[in-house]
């Protein structure tokens, strides 16, 4: 029985003297890695060190609820000790406020950290450009249909009275019809261009408040010294924003400038229609 004892108190001493020990583990790091422009998403990352047995990683949001995140990474020291680190994608929520808790079953040890992400990290990505493109050129495709269409019709009439007088009760109809038409598209384009004008407007109020915001972040970084690590992701993502919204608005512009094209178009057919009615119509009183 005592060289049991004493067999027993030699294996503590040993585990005891030579284990390392997550005492001393820290308490997650969080900070801002970036944006994703897939989701308009926040990607956030934690880190910890000073752990053993190898912990796990988990990431919840603000009602408790478990995120999906990418693979952990560990790395172990010479001392040791495992450093683990995670990144997670989060959308917009009701809190938008996250969680990272790193935590060791076997010895009942567990660390986390909260942290708020404000509104204006979450990007709304202007409507599809290429939707608005697509409906444009059905558009101008849809005029040059209906002109083709009134121009085989004009070339079939005889000169026979009663079908001329037919006909040109159908061309008037058809002339009518055209005309309204041309008119419809052409309020389209116009309600478009000054859709795309708005939305152009729209886009640059939000570089110049994120501007703003960017000026007011670095002044109080100034005033409060650098007792704010995070102060500088928040600047880099304010920073990738604002290149992420300067760039749709060079878009919106030449969205703008191709309805402008197509509009000038459709007043051209508009006029050359006019034109050619009016030739038509003297020659038919000669």
């Amino acid at each position: 029985m005592e060289k049991a004892i004493a067999i027993y108190l030699k294996i503590h001493y040993v585990l005891h003297i030579f284990l390392p020990s997550s005492a001393a583990a820290a308490s997650p790091a969080i900070s801002l890695a970036g944006i994703d422009r897939t989701s308009s998403g926040v990607v956030l990352k934690c880190e910890s060190s000073g752990w053993y047995p190898e912990p796990e990683v988990f990431w919840l949001d603000g009602e408790g609820n478990l995120l999906s995140a990418g693979p952990t990474e560990t790395v172990r020291s010479p001392d040791g000790l495992y450093t683990v680190s995670s990144r997670v994608t989060v959308e917009k929520r009701h809190s938008n406020s996250f969680t990272c808790r790193v935590q060791q079953n076997h010895i009942n040890q567990t660390r986390e950290t909260h942290i708020h992400v404000p509104d204006d990290f979450f990007m709304v990505p202007p409507g599809s450009a290429a939707c608005i493109t697509i409906s444009l050129v059905a558009c101008f495709t849809c005029v040059l249909a209906v002109v083709f269409v009134v121009w085989i019709l004009r070339r079939s009439k005889t000169k026979a009275k009663r079908t001329a007088q037919r006909e040109e009760q159908q061309l008037l109809a058809d002339k009518d019809n055209m005309k309204e038409a041309e008119k419809r598209l052409a309020d389209t384009l116009m309600n478009q261009r000054d859709q795309l004008k708005r939305l152009r407007t729209n886009v640059e109020k939000l570089v110049e408040d994120n501007e703003s915001k960017l000026q007011s972040r670095e002044k109080d970084m100034t005033n409060k010294g650098k007792g704010l690590t995070s102060a500088p992701d928040h600047k880099d993502i304010i920073y990738d924003n604002n290149w992420y919204l300067k760039d749709r608005v060079k878009e919106l512009e030449t969205m703008v400038l191709n309805t402008e094209k197509l509009l000038g178009m459709m007043k051209g057919v508009i006029v050359k229609t006019t034109e050619k009615e009016e030739t038509e119509k003297q020659i038919n009183e000669e």
